[in-house]
């Protein structure tokens, strides 16, 4: 097996580790988050605020983010109701909970797996009433998961008072009382590693970004005909799309924010399947190719340098083969300064490749 093989390996598990290890502590850290960069206006409504176990923060986008540390495993999101979620509804994409409040429904999109939970919290038109309260402020995010309920106020730090905040407080310590009274949740969120199975997902996804161009730098490279090998694998690649993109619809379908988390996911895993599987297949093509090299000798056609950061520079020597299909070939420094246009040749092994698509190793630079 070659070595490039092994490096490829030993670097997807590296990207994979430092994904992974990045988002988990960036979930820890913001549980951590306390009473930070809050309005003066909003210091005396936060000390006197009537729900326990409450801590303020301002978000990454100059938003109030309130988080209530829950007894209650119920999970649940809601949202005002927008243009996007009647078209999901319309087109099968979504999978919303309906009260039989029409006015309410039409109002307020909720979603939720537990639909004990849901008749229990929402069958009331006292609770009703209440959430139809609360989104009269500028609420654009409410979630209940993981032992933790998160309302997001939008717009809040251009308010001169904290009247908003006056008014949510009471309605949400009220919330808070109801959902604390409801019996534990039949269905419940699958977690890996601690975290919920839809911020798994896009760990994963970012993964995969950071581990195919890592297949494709050791795998395609040299390729002699990456284009034809592009096209092969697009027929495994495509499907694998397909695959994913219905499983990501069951798994956010029951979600406020589905088309969002969909469109990501989307725009995250299908350049990086498409991309991991052309590098993987070059990769395989030829770490177990066993052919031995036919030697050739090609002329060298021109010649650059990469500049990367701290002063760092590649040198590349541009030649062509099979006929007019040209190809860059790393060289080392001073096999770079000896070379004349039109007169140095390269010296390099033609493989016939493991899967049938040849590629080249650069053996020496012939002045």
């Amino acid at each position: 097996m070659n070595n490039s093989f092994i490096l490829a390996i030993m670097l997807s598990l590296a990207s994979s580790c430092i994904a992974i290890g990045t988002a988990i502590y960036l979930h820890q850290r913001s549980k951590r988050n306390g009473r930070t960069g809050i309005n003066g206006a909003a210091t005396k409504s936060i000390e006197e605020s009537p729900v326990d176990g409450v801590t303020f923060s301002v978000g990454r986008y100059k938003h109030l983010l309130i988080s209530v540390k829950m007894i209650s495993e119920c999970e649940f999101q809601m949202s005002k109701e927008g243009r996007i979620h009647k078209v999901a509804r319309k087109k099968g994409f979504s999978s919303e909970l309906q009260t039989g409040d029409k006015e309410f429904d039409n109002e307020i999109f909720i979603t939720c797996e537990d639909a004990q939970t849901f008749s229990l919290l929402f069958g009331t038109p006292e609770v009703r009433q209440l959430v139809r309260e609360l989104f009269q402020a500028p609420i654009f995010g409410f979630e209940m998961a993981l032992g933790k309920l998160e309302v997001k106020i939008s717009r809040y730090l251009d308010c001169e008072d904290d009247s908003t905040l006056n008014s949510v407080l009471p309605k949400l310590a009220a919330f808070v009382k109801k959902v604390e009274s409801l019996p534990p949740p039949i269905v419940k969120t699958k977690k890996w590693f601690g975290l919920p199975f839809q911020k798994m997902h896009f760990i994963f996804c970012l993964a995969g970004l950071l581990i195919a161009p890592i297949f494709y730098i050791v795998g395609v490279t040299n390729m002699l005909d990456k284009w034809q090998l592009l096209q092969d694998s697009l027929y495994v690649s495509l499907p694998l799309v397909v695959v994913l993109m219905s499983m990501t619809k069951k798994l956010f379908s029951k979600r406020s924010d589905y088309f969002r988390n969909f469109l990501a996911s989307m725009f995250l895993a299908t350049p990086a399947l498409v991309i991991f599987v052309f590098g993987l297949a070059g990769v395989i093509n030829g770490a177990f190719d066993e052919s031995g090299p036919q030697v050739r000798e090609v002329a060298i056609v021109g010649k650059y340098i990469n500049h990367g950061k701290r002063n760092s520079k590649s040198h590349y020597a541009r030649f062509q083969y099979p006929s007019e299909n040209s190809h860059s070939a790393w060289v080392t420094a001073s096999e770079f300064n000896r070379i004349t246009i039109g007169k140095s040749k390269l010296e390099i092994g033609i493989y016939d490749g493991f899967l049938g698509y040849p590629w080249y190793r650069v053996q020496k630079v012939i002045d």
